[in-house]
């Protein structure tokens, strides 16, 4: 039989083992999801806008958790997109209008809708406009170049048979110049897609030289465009004591959403979802506290984790720790759990796992030489009760698992141990 020492792994194979572990670590660790970058870029709107405010409300959400959320001003949503599309723009997330699907490429997601925007279509208010077909032949602003308003004022006007032989005067002003060349009676009309608190929307609401055209053909319209649905301004509530709007206003709004780029880190999802139900839970002059943020028929695909985070709420840690150490402690535990499973790997693969192995073996070889010794200079009675002991040794070994490189020596042990019973057996019996 080998000798201990003999079978021992040798001190360069502890060192290469050693080694091993500590680079497969390392890539474990390099492999495992980074930490969320300290700066994210929102694209949002002009600053005017409800898209602005919203995004600077955000920012003072990420300011807390240590994150630096710079805010860029755009002209709108077709612009953010724009942004979105191009890695080298460095926009990482946007708030988007919805209905602009075809003005996008791919490689974008859905992270939640968070607020409704009404399309509304102001007019002088000595035009009496009841149906947008009405508006054919008028001088109508249809928004800006890379605003959301524009494509979507025109597909509207075209289904409604207003554009014919561009039999529409589609002019391309900004919000505020718009409304005030309305207020003069300088254009006939203009399409705004605004959250009804933005200023230029009360601003016009207000104004008794504008009228508003009601959406008496709503429900056509979110019909005929899934990405539109139907919201009632309910009366009184822009001005209770001069009764504005004087009868509930039927309207149709697109949904305003945050948009991502592929890959932005969960992290960072995480976070954009709990801003967004702090800035838009409370509700508004158009839904209930709580209806947003919610995603229901997302344009873009939706991110797995903001799906995750909007059922089932924030990460466990998150909700009782700072953002920053709850991440810092999953990336850590995801750490452990890796290097714990390739540190057992590697031992089962390596001479020390065998070594270690091997030592349970050689510790019952140590006690069967002891009972050989005992038995050479003992009595019969002596003999009996190693016997006894014997076969407590042999039921040890019966539940001993190791590996098949120890399996041979594990049976030569058993071997030995049927060997010396037989002697003993003997000795028992002269």
């Amino acid at each position: 039989m080998s000798s201990v020492s003999d079978l021992r792994p040798t001190r360069a194979w502890f060192a290469v083992t050693a080694v091993a572990g500590v680079l497969i670590a390392l890539a474990a660790l390099w492999l495992i999801e980074p930490a969320p970058p300290a700066r994210l870029t929102m694209a949002s709107g002009g600053k005017v806008g409800a898209y602005y405010a919203f995004a600077r409300r955000y920012r003072e959400q990420f300011a807390r958790e240590r994150i630096e959320l710079e805010v860029r001003e755009t002209e709108g949503s077709l612009e953010n997109l724009a942004l979105l599309a191009h890695a080298d723009s460095g926009v990482d997330v946007a708030l988007v209008q919805g209905g602009l699907l075809r003005a996008s490429g791919g490689g974008l997601e859905t992270i939640a809708h968070v607020a409704h925007e009404p399309v509304w279509v102001f007019h002088r208010a000595d035009l009496a406009l009841t149906r947008l077909r009405e508006l054919r032949g008028l001088r109508v602003v249809v928004g800006p170049e890379g605003s959301g308003t524009r494509p979507v004022a025109l597909a509207l006007l075209d289904a409604a048979g207003a554009t014919p032989s561009l039999q529409v005067e589609a002019l391309s002003m900004r919000a505020l110049e718009g409304a005030e060349a309305l207020a003069r009676g300088e254009i006939d009309a203009m399409f705004l897609i605004a959250a009804v608190d933005a200023p230029v929307v009360q601003q016009l609401l207000r104004d008794p030289r504008v009228g508003l055209l009601q959406g008496v053909q709503a429900d056509a319209l979110a019909r005929r465009f899934p990405w539109l649905t139907v919201v009632t301004l309910p009366r009184g509530v822009v001005d209770l004591e001069r009764d504005l709007p004087a009868e509930d206003i039927r309207l149709v709004a697109a949904r305003a959403s945050i948009v991502a780029r592929e890959g932005l880190h969960p992290a960072l999802v995480d976070l954009l979802v709990a801003a967004a139900r702090e800035v838009h839970g409370a509700g508004s002059w158009l839904h209930e506290p709580g209806h947003f943020p919610h995603v229901r028929d997302p344009e873009y695909p939706l991110n797995g984790e903001a799906e995750r985070v909007l059922e089932r709420g924030p990460p466990f840690l998150q909700r009782y720790l700072p953002f920053w150490l709850a991440v810092w402690i999953e990336r850590m535990a995801v750490f452990a759990m890796s290097a714990l499973a390739i540190v057992i790997t590697l031992a089962r693969i390596s001479p020390v796992w065998g070594w270690v192995q091997r030592t349970r073996v050689w510790k019952r070889y140590k006690q069967i030489a002891r009972i050989e010794d005992a038995a050479r200079i003992g009595s019969g009675r002596d003999v009996a009760a190693l016997l006894a002991e014997l076969e407590e040794i042999e039921r040890d070994t019966l539940g001993l698992t190791v590996s098949s490189r120890v399996a041979p020596e594990l049976y030569t042990l058993r071997v030995h141990i049927d060997d010396l019973r037989r002697r003993l057996t003997a000795r028992v019996t002269e």
